[in-house]
Order: C-alpha cells, then structure tokens, then sequence
C-alpha cells in the first residue's frame, strides 16, 4: 500500500512539475511558493516517509528473506587477514551478479593502487 502511495505522490509531483515548466518562468504556477511547497516537496517528503517507515520489502513474504540481501556484512578475522585487511565492515551488493562484479571491480582497483 505504501509503494502505491509513494508512487501516486510522485506522480502528482510530476504532474505539477510539467504543468509549471509548461506555463514557463513567467507563468503563475511557476511563481506560486505555497503550491509549489505542497506539490512538490511535500509530496517527495510523503513517498519517502511512507517507503521508509513502511517498506514494501515485507509485502513480498518469503521471497524477501530468501533473498538474504544486506547491506552490511561483517568479515570475519580469517578472512580479512587472508586479503591483507583489517577486520572492518565493507558494503556489498547483497549478493546479485551486479553486487559482486561491483565488490570486485572495487577490490581490483585497490589492489592495482598498492
């Protein structure tokens, strides 16, 4: 229900940009402040809040968490001593083709540094 929302919001907000672009500079919704605080901050500010305080990740049920995507992992001690580093958390692409070509294009560059 919240990506529905979000998505109408966005939608009402990009409506009111192209009528506002449409009437030019000069034109009044693109010297109106009160609709265009309503229009368009307003309705960013409700697509945001709803998918952040209700993620629609939980609607997809067992899928999500067979997914098992992170954003964070923490490497353990044997590995980060096995690639030379220390013990820290790294940002991984949750385990997707993209993600991992992404993590080891970066690691490349890293190596290719030193």
């Amino acid at each position: 229900m919240s990506l529905l929302v979000a998505t109408l919001a966005i939608l009402a907000r990009s409506i009111f940009r192209a009528m506002e672009l449409w009437g030019g500079f000069a034109g009044e919704l693109w010297n109106n402040e009160t609709e265009f605080l309503v229009l368009d901050g307003a309705m960013i500010t409700l697509a945001v809040l709803l998918l952040t305080v209700l993620h629609p990740g939980p609607a997809f049920g067992a899928e999500w968490h067979s997914a098992n995507w992170s954003l964070r992992t923490k490497k353990g001690k044997k590995n980060a001593r096995e690639e030379g580093g220390e013990d820290d958390e790294t940002v991984v692409g949750g385990g997707s083709e993209a993600g991992d070509a992404i993590e080891m294009k970066h690691r490349a560059m890293l190596e290719n540094d030193d």
